[in-house]
């Protein structure tokens, strides 16, 4: 009897080691493979049935969120002392101070059309120093923008000057290349006047969330009206764009190079407050 009941508990432990090895197996290998294919599928099983958690985004602007978190220079129609090509949307303008007493407003009158005017305020004053501007534009392709316009500066006691320009930029919203041509200008208030052509040369580069590197270059020669060139003047400017949602402000420096041995560089300061009419619009 007893050596019975010693082989009985024999068998029962055979049969009991065998089950508990197999359910072991069973554990080892599927409860992992299901714990590790979840979060690929992101799924979730209840019975039978996969119930779709989590769609991937196809907005292809969430992949530089990170590093600019979408946020975008409000002052993105203008460089320093000109404009780049992109245009202001319907609705959409700034207030603008530059070096204190300089104070001007554009205006989106469409998509393609856009209006611009300032002057010269000082402590005491309004002069009459003023100046205007229209331009019109649009996007070509992906990349390009196209604009062309008409300038008018009028100065106190001294005439006034006007002049066309064509300009184009290429590039996107975080890195903007702009490229401009004046192809002469006129002052008839007087016998001796101003016919100069000029290039332009500048840069919009976002390089943080709040914070862009703009640059203005200027190239052109001043002529009387026989053509005879008496002075080629370079401007070369670079500045520090610091930005919110609805302001600007431009801290950098402007050379004066009038082609001999003398130069000189100047403080740049610039104050832009953008508004909407139509609520806040994404720029193309």
């Amino acid at each position: 009897m007893p050596h019975f009941i010693s082989l009985l508990i024999s068998c029962t432990s055979c049969v009991l080691f065998l089950v508990c090895k197999n359910l072991h197996a069973q554990t080892r290998h599927t409860v992992p493979a299901i714990a590790y294919l979840l979060p690929e599928m992101r799924t979730c099983i209840n019975d039978s049935k996969q119930y779709p958690v989590d769609e991937n985004p196809t907005d292809d602007r969430t992949k530089i969120q990170d590093r600019f978190n979408s946020h975008r220079d409000p002052n993105y129609t203008r460089l320093l002392f000109s404009n780049n090509s992109r245009m202001l949307k319907q609705g959409e303008g700034y207030y603008l101070n530059q070096m204190l007493f300089i104070n001007g407003a554009a205006y989106g009158v469409t998509d393609y059309l856009n209006m611009h005017a300032g002057v010269l305020l000082t402590p005491k004053q309004i002069t009459n120093t003023w100046y205007a501007s229209i331009r019109g534009g649009t996007k070509l392709g992906d990349f390009l923008y196209a604009a062309a316009g008409f300038t008018s500066i009028h100065f106190e006691n001294s005439g006034y000057v006007y002049f066309p320009y064509i300009s184009a930029s290429v590039g996107t919203s975080n890195f903007l290349v702009t490229v401009s041509f004046i192809p002469g200008s006129g002052t008839p208030n007087y016998n001796f006047s101003s016919v100069g052509q000029a290039y332009t040369l500048g840069a919009n580069i976002q390089v943080t969330k709040f914070m862009a590197v703009v640059t203005d270059n200027w190239f052109y020669s001043i002529a009387n009206r026989a053509n005879t060139r008496f002075n080629v003047l370079n401007t070369p400017s670079l500045a520090f764009r610091f930005f919110g949602s609805n302001f600007s402000v431009d801290a950098g420096l402007i050379g004066l190079l009038n082609g001999s041995d003398e130069s000189s560089a100047i403080p740049w300061l610039t104050y832009t407050y953008h508004f909407s009419f139509k609520g806040e619009k994404q720029p193309d």
